[in-house]
């Protein structure tokens, strides 16, 4: 269904219907997949009672009936395989819309949350939640793949500075949101995919060895000379021009030699055959991307590294595939003898092998590459899709920050409340001061997190959203570190310190900071923000900082037009507090801490020392 039908209809229900739906075709499969089971054992008995009646009197009577109920055998057994195959699927369709209607309850529990990710030395990601358990990585993830999910992570933590990357990924992830079916097909393929860490490094090993299978050329001379005269010998014998006793004995010769990279034949095939597999599982997929005609520059850029001059990627893995149904071949030791005897069946499957990988092995890297950026996108394609009331920002070629109905994306709705801000030149600062739960953090984070999605070519939880590609710096969440031996203190010195070289380089940055300086006495705490504000002003520096030290809001008047105050306010009706959780002009003029301690008894009522 197209995102416009969307915007009419409700998403619970959408997903409702598609989860029903695959179900019913699921289990219409599963009585499929039952039925055929019990034709084909009484077409296998048939087959059987045939075949026993071929070898009897009147023989040739029941050859046909007999090729005809074995051909009918492999007909089911094919549309088994088929039917498993679709099974499969629509199960992980089925999956796919359950996990998004728990999504709309926002319960994100079925994405993984990214936490190998999380850097608490990041310019942000660890004030603004990006990874870990309810972050924003765990809100938007749908990669299936951990090279899609690792690349997916890469998106949030190095965010794109260039107006024309940040727009092409933004045309992409328009295209996949707009092609929701296919979207869901995709990630429902690489549901089905079984990733093996271990198989896939020695698949890239193996991939990177330029070495040749065989060090000498005499293995790959014997493997054609050998079995060239073999079949002269056993022409010359069946034209009784030399009899087959006098020559059946040469036929060792090839088994010797085969005998002699055994080894080399077996530790391939233990090592990497099972990794060559791997790879084959992929063809699926690729095929899926191959077959779809993309509106999006960047989708058509990451769809033609599956070509080999024309050649795409599926019909090239096709190959792979056949070579590995060769080797495995010589499974069975009967075959695998006469095999080797008659053409030294396994020194020329190492040989394709060889072959195979000196023409792909460059182009897998890329197709595998392709396949994470996929992935990753089709993650963003689903939160576009999923929110059709978001807007895709605006790329200012001047520094200037512009957001109307401003929301945080993983607030409930009937929870969340919008708000305005504007930064209109660089180097404006403001100063956000209010009363403890009015908001202030929230309000921090609703911008980060927004300015994270911007530069990451997604929509934004904003009705509209001017922005200026900068570096984002934060400093929200600082804590000490024994490992190293640091006070909470230090470590907030530290990170100011970063922000200040940061600001230092000339180049756009935009700072999130809250509360800066906790670490020292009240006094020690004004003169030092001061302080940092003044710098930041010299510097150029753009940003937001919240504080409860209401004599920093003196410092709009010391810098008039660069220094602005905004404050959130809290009403204290009768014995309730209540907040509107909108940002206004101007000072805070309400504080709650000892209103809060009284409600919660800490404090007694007639106490007055606070």
């Amino acid at each position: 269904m197209h995102k416009k039908a969307i915007e009419e209809k409700n998403l619970l229900a959408f997903y409702s219907e598609r989860k029903q739906h695959y179900e019913i075709l699921a289990d219409i499969e599963k009585k499929w997949l039952r039925r055929i089971s019990w034709l084909r054992l009484f077409v296998f008995i048939v087959f059987i009672f045939f075949a026993v009646k071929v070898f009897g009197e009147n023989g040739i009577l029941f050859f046909f009936p007999a090729m005809l109920s074995f051909t009918a055998f492999i007909v089911l057994v094919m549309q088994s395989i088929k039917r498993t195959s679709n099974e499969a699927h629509y199960r992980s369709l089925l999956k796919l819309n359950i996990n998004e209607i728990r999504a709309q309850n926002y319960d994100f529990s079925e994405f993984d949350e990214g936490l190998e990710f999380n850097n608490k030395d990041h310019a942000f990601v660890f004030d603004l939640d990006i990874f870990g358990a309810g972050s924003l990585f765990q809100y938007i993830n749908r990669s299936f793949s951990k090279s899609g999910r690792s690349k997916l992570a890469s998106y949030f933590s190095d965010l794109l500075s260039k107006k024309e990357k940040i727009y092409s990924r933004q045309e992409a992830i328009k295209d996949l949101s707009a092609r929701f079916e296919w979207m869901q097909n995709f990630q429902a393929l690489c549901i089905q995919l079984e990733e093996n860490d271990f198989e896939k490094a020695i698949l890239k090993d193996w991939l990177r060895d330029k070495s040749p299978i065989f060090k000498s050329s005499l293995f790959p001379f014997l493997a054609f000379l050998l079995p060239a005269i073999s079949f002269v010998l056993i022409g010359l014998s069946v034209f009784r021009i030399i009899a087959f006793d006098e020559i059946w004995y040469l036929l060792l010769f090839p088994l010797i030699v085969a005998g002699l990279v055994i080894k080399k034949t077996q530790s391939f095939q233990r090592d990497v055959s099972a990794s060559l597999r791997v790879l084959s599982d992929y063809r699926k997929l690729f095929e899926h991307i191959e077959r779809e005609e993309f509106d999006s520059v960047l989708l058509g850029e990451l769809k033609s590294e599956l070509f080999n001059n024309s050649i795409p990627a599926s019909r090239i893995i096709h190959k792979l595939a056949k070579i590995l149904d060769a080797l495995d071949a010589r499974n069975n030791m009967l075959a695998g003898v006469l095999l080797n005897a008659l053409l030294l069946w396994d020194i020329h499957c190492l040989i394709r092998f060889g072959k195979w990988k000196r023409k792909y092995a460059k182009d897998v890297f890329n197709w595998l590459e392709s396949l994470s950026e996929f992935d990753a996108l089709s993650s963003m394609g689903t939160f576009s899709f999923n929110h059709p009331d978001y807007s895709f920002p605006m790329v200012s070629e001047q520094p200037v920050w512009e957001f109307e109905s401003l929301g945080h994306p993983l607030i409930k709705k009937d929870l969340k409340v919008d708000n305005d801000l504007l930064l209109s030149v660089e180097g404006e600062i403001i100063i956000v001061t209010g009363p403890n739960m009015a908001g202030k953090s929230t309000f921090l984070r609703t911008v980060g997190v927004n300015m994270v999605l911007f530069q990451i070519g997604a929509p934004v939880c904003a009705s509209g959203f001017v922005s200026f590609p900068s570096k984002l710096f934060t400093s929200m969440r600082t804590t000490d570190s024994l490992q190293n031996n640091e006070s909470y203190f230090l470590s907030e010195l530290k990170r100011l310190k970063l922000l200040l070289d940061l600001v230092s380089e000339k180049e756009p940055v935009f700072f999130l900071l809250d509360e800066i300086l906790k670490g020292t006495n009240s006094k020690d705490k004004t003169s030092g923000s001061q302080a940092v504000i003044s710098r930041l002003v010299d510097l150029r520096g753009t940003g937001l900082i919240a504080t409860h030290d209401l004599t920093l809001s003196k410092m709009e008047k010391e810098f008039p037009g660069k220094v602005f105050n905004k404050c959130f306010e809290a009403e204290i009706v009768g014995d309730k507090l209540k907040f509107d959780y909108k940002i206004i002009n101007g000072v805070s003029r309400n504080m709650n801490a000892t209103f809060l301690m009284r409600k919660m008894g800490i404090i007694e009522e007639k106490d007055t020392s606070l």
